[in-house]
């Protein structure tokens, strides 16, 4: 598949929409920015909230069987808890499942609803933006997700290890800036390194990023990001006065149900709970099975999404601060009611 990408400031061709059910959202992907956006009046489920839980365990006394209806109950028998991120990038979510030690080993599993496909001329328009970071006077790398981090070291190792002319890189949160530890463990023999995390925001969002980000005058920045990804970092440091190059890496497609396991389709198809690190997996999910378990999400962004895609509110479980350890979290709550 053919994909364009532009180095303009703030300017981005969008690729194709990958998804048939996004005609259930309010504006189609790949930006979600309007659609997917956190109103005041959304209702986030809080974890430490007696009252949240109070209507959580209302709505499984009274839901229905499973599929018949967006409320639904957990039935003790043949009920799977299911990670939706790509094949091989859950082991930290069921690290954190195991360390809160809820829900049984044995019935967690990964049904990956959507997987990353290289955009090649954008990693070598990263590449070639690395080697060129004195002359571009860029002060920052801007990483928002571990997916982001994969294809940035990938871009890095290909120019040639800029060195001296390296800009400080920022990770949107801790679990982007122990991606990068990740990448390089990965690696059998000498490569270049690029240099570590030197700034993490107080919450992990584009948005807080955006807010936080130390900048001096005319700062400019480097953003290599997925097509799909909305404009809240771009366009939060715009409102500062900084220039960003964005340059997208690679894109979001989503999963068909024929490319999974047998074993997989029964898991998804007997799940208690579905656990989405991203508004793309919610969509490829409800395309394939619809609203059929309880959600649990990383972060508001995919708790919205939820709602949108016809989940109600005391179905869908959210962290107060998006990260790994409240994923878990609410993926545990959830299998409590």
């Amino acid at each position: 598949m053919s994909m364009s990408v532009s180095m303009s400031m703030f300017q981005v061709r969008p690729p194709r929409a990958f998804f048939s059910v996004a005609s259930r959202l309010s504006s189609p992907p790949p930006s979600l920015s309007s659609s997917l956006s956190l109103s005041a009046a959304c209702r986030v489920r809080c974890l430490s909230s007696a009252a949240a839980a109070s209507a959580a365990s209302a709505s499984a006394a009274s839901a229905s069987a499973r599929g018949t209806s967006s409320s639904v109950s957990r039935s003790s028998d043949d009920a799977y808890v299911v990670l939706t991120r790509e094949a091989g990038k859950n082991d930290n979510v069921v690290d954190a499942l195991k360390q809160i030690d809820v829900i049984p080993h044995d019935v967690i599993l990964e049904v990956p609803m959507v997987f990353t496909e290289t955009i090649q001329s954008g990693i070598e328009q990263l590449a070639d933006a690395l080697r060129n970071l004195k002359e571009t006077n860029v002060q920052f790398v801007c990483v928002t997700s571990p997916e982001a981090m994969a294809h940035y070291v990938t871009a890095y190792r290909m120019a040639g290890d800029p060195g001296g002319n390296a800009a400080a890189l920022a990770c949107v949160g801790g679990g982007t800036a122990k991606a990068l530890k990740r990448e390089l463990e990965r690696q059998t023999t000498a490569c270049p390194v690029p240099p570590t995390c030197e700034f993490v925001p107080t919450r992990a969002t584009a948005k807080d990023l955006a807010a936080e980000l130390p900048l001096s005058e005319n700062t400019r920045v480097l953003y290599p990001a997925s097509a799909r990804a909305k404009k809240e970092l771009q366009d939060g440091l715009g409102e500062r006065g900084c220039e960003v190059l964005r340059i997208n890496t690679y894109t979001t497609v989503a999963a068909t149900v024929d490319r999974l396991t047998e074993e997989q389709v029964h898991a998804a198809r007997n799940a208690a709970v579905v656990c989405f690190a991203s508004p793309s997996a919610a969509m490829a999910w409800v395309d394939a099975f619809g609203v059929s378990a309880k959600a649990a999400c990383i972060g508001r962004t995919s708790y919205d999404a939820c709602i949108r895609l016809g989940w109600k509110e005391e179905d869908v479980f959210c962290p107060d601060a998006p990260g790994v350890d409240g994923f878990a979290r609410s993926a545990s709550e959830a299998w409590k009611q």
